[in-house]
């Protein structure tokens, strides 16, 4: 049974100034510090955003910026257990020698 290749979703934009400055691989590879191998596995895993035109793959700098930025946000840290302490009786047993 041979697969239908999905054919890619095109970068939707507003216009011409949304996706300029365009980049290549190799430029996108230097600006990332990544092999331009690790680009194109990226592509091909869908793991980053980017067009053809023809075979020929190419990058959005405002959109790798803010896919960077959506990217690598700080993971929000559970909250901390709160503990309640009873702090007159931490006093006592600090004067006192005595453990709580």
């Amino acid at each position: 049974m041979i697969q239908k290749k999905e054919q890619e979703q095109p970068l939707k934009t507003e216009s011409l100034e949304d996706v300029a400055p365009i980049i290549t691989v190799k430029n996108l590879a230097e600006y990332l510090s990544v092999s331009e191998s690790t680009i194109y596995q990226w592509v091909k895993e869908q793991k980053i955003p980017h067009y053809r035109i023809d075979k020929t793959i190419r990058f959005s700098q405002p959109v790798i910026e803010r896919w960077l930025a959506y990217k690598f946000q700080p993971e929000k840290q559970p909250d901390q257990p709160r503990v309640e302490v009873d702090i007159d009786k931490l006093l006592m047993s600090t004067r006192i020698g005595t453990k709580v």
